[in-house]
């Protein structure tokens, strides 16, 4: 999926089936959510946190981080922060960073009814 980022015009296909096409940007900034990319430790406290925050729709492990699709960045960021802090978590890395075509399909893919 990075190559698809870096394309001009991309469609996206399940089981043969177009579900969208257009430029990678365009289809990032039709999607319902922002993404915030957060690397805390202990990893298990900071999935017990993601779980008890307002706001998160979805999120996912990539590598050493997690992904997640929120409603109001600032807000999750606030409350990530605050709530990882308050209960000792070591945070590295908290930012808001650009929606990626892996994160369009796979939320395409899930609306479809179907888990990647």
């Amino acid at each position: 999926m990075e190559e698809a980022d870096r394309c001009t015009f991309i469609s996206i296909l399940d089981k043969g089936t177009i579900l969208v096409s257009g430029a990678p940007q365009y289809l990032a900034q039709q999607m319902p959510f922002q993404m915030i990319e957060v690397k805390a430790s202990p990893r298990g406290l900071l999935r017990q946190i993601i779980g008890q925050i307002e706001g998160i729709l979805d999120w996912r492990a990539v590598g050493d981080r997690v992904r997640l699709s929120v409603s109001d960045p600032a807000a999750i960021q606030n409350n990530l922060r605050r709530e990882l802090s308050k209960a000792g978590a070591t945070i590295s890395i908290l930012r808001e960073t650009p929606t990626q075509m892996e994160d369009v399909f796979i939320y395409l893919v899930e609306q479809q009814g179907i888990k990647p």
